[in-house]
């Protein structure tokens, strides 16, 4: 695995959730506000709930992935939801599943937060002239809104979430969407993002390198034994605070 150093990037684009911003398990809250409403048996049931509900979504931003109609996040979260619902054995009112996605999505603005270390990689890598980007499979429209709250929606040139490029990383599109508006060139651009799937198979397919933020530890030898050594990392890093030390 080679060196990078971030500063010396024409430009760098971000991941929001994981990556950029902690959000603090908001699934898991409104996961367990959900099954409060529908079954006495929450607290045992929420771990295989929580599995139901992670290969839900996946599935459905699949299907997009592999060619099927843009549906926003918000109606990807409902679909995830009663089919999580149906899988383990729950059944709950049309009422409820909106209000859970509702509650889902209303819990990642109110739960995301920085921590100092990024904040401080953010100002230093605008400091030095890099272009900077955030491209997001989140909620419409939310992007933009943490960033504000956050203090740091001026220090991007983009911020691009599922509505504006109609799409889902990993999609290529995607990424050439936003690379085109940031105007740098692919070989000198490079995607920081926590999910080796979308962000850094998304990247590496789409020309540019990648930077992995391996928070949960997966085996990197793994994710190249399923994706293809080509989408191998220039860099992994447990968490975006170590990004400082490769500016």
């Amino acid at each position: 695995m080679t060196s990078i150093r971030l500063g010396t990037q024409e430009g760098i684009i971000f991941d929001l959730d994981s990556t950029l911003i902690e959000t603090h398990d908001f699934p898991v809250r409104a996961s367990e506000w959900l099954l409060r409403q529908v079954t006495d048996r929450h607290e045992e049931m929420l771990s295989s709930y929580l599995g139901a509900l992670i290969r839900a979504y996946r599935q459905e931003i699949d299907n997009v992935v592999r060619g099927g109609d843009y549906i926003p996040p918000i109606e990807v979260i409902r679909r995830a939801i009663a089919a999580a619902l149906h899988e383990v054995g729950l059944d709950a009112p049309i009422e409820t599943v909106e209000r859970g996605a509702k509650e889902i999505r209303d819990q990642h603005i109110r739960l995301a937060d920085v921590t100092p270390a990024v904040r401080q990689l953010v100002r230093r890598l605008h400091t030095m002239g890099v272009r900077l980007a955030v491209l997001t499979n989140t909620f419409e429209g939310h992007a933009s809104l943490v960033l504000g709250r956050l203090g740091l929606a001026d220090l991007f040139m983009v911020v691009a979430d599922t509505g504006d490029v109609k799409g889902y990383k990993p999609m290529r599109g995607v990424f050439e969407t936003v690379l085109d508006q940031l105007g740098t060139h692919r070989e000198s651009t490079v995607c920081v993002g926590d999910e080796y799937y979308a962000d850094v198979v998304g990247a590496t397919r789409a020309g540019m390198q990648a930077v992995w933020v391996n928070g949960r530890r997966h085996s990197l030898s793994k994710m190249l034994e399923r994706y293809g050594d080509d989408t191998r990392p220039v860099l992994v890093v447990t968490s975006a605070d170590d990004l400082l030390a490769h500016v």
